[in-house]
């Protein structure tokens, strides 16, 4: 087995491939596989599953059937509730590092058409998704971050996203 190394360059180039084959798809269906896997089934013959799994967080295509599903859990129903039945619009890396952003055009609780943001943070034990209004809101989350958690960032429903800060230099930045 080898096992490279994920960082922002790949995850740019994943992110990159996996838009060519899922721009204007439609979400069909969002079920969990898992407490920390999920998977998107598309209007293209793909689907697209999400793992935030401590030890292997990722995203990846697929074209797979799978039959065994847990009950949702209240995450996953808020994903169909706000996500099911939208169009991805784009789907791109932020910042250089191991973040995905995913862009949904769908109608909101009053009908009209939004856009929503998925932001798939993969850092290990921190990897996380963020569910972002159109004004870059958070309006729920896989974990919260609290603000009395010893850590930089607050993640809670009704905060401003912000990407994380870190000292890094941006790969883009030197060519």
């Amino acid at each position: 087995m080898i096992c490279l190394s994920i960082d922002g360059r790949f995850i740019e180039n994943l992110a990159n491939e996996i838009n060519q084959f899922t721009e204007n798809a439609r979400i069909n269906k969002i079920q969990q596989l898992s407490k920390t896997d999920f998977l998107f089934s598309l209007s293209t013959s793909d689907n697209l599953v999400i793992s935030l799994s401590t030890s292997l967080a990722r995203i990846h295509l697929t074209k797979e059937r799978y039959k065994d599903f847990l009950n949702p859990g209240g995450f996953c129903m808020f994903l169909r509730k706000h996500i099911e039945k939208g169009i991805i619009k784009n789907i791109e890396s932020l910042n250089g590092d191991r973040i995905i952003e995913i862009t949904i055009n769908n109608r909101n609780d009053i009908g009209d058409l939004t856009d929503y943001y998925l932001v798939l943070e993969m850092f290990g034990r921190y990897a996380n998704l963020i569910v972002l209004d159109n004004k870059r809101v958070i309006i729920n989350a896989f974990k919260h971050i609290h603000p009395f958690e010893d850590i930089d960032r607050v993640i809670v429903n009704g905060a401003e996203y912000h990407l994380p800060v870190d000292d890094k230099i941006e790969p883009h930045d030197l060519e």
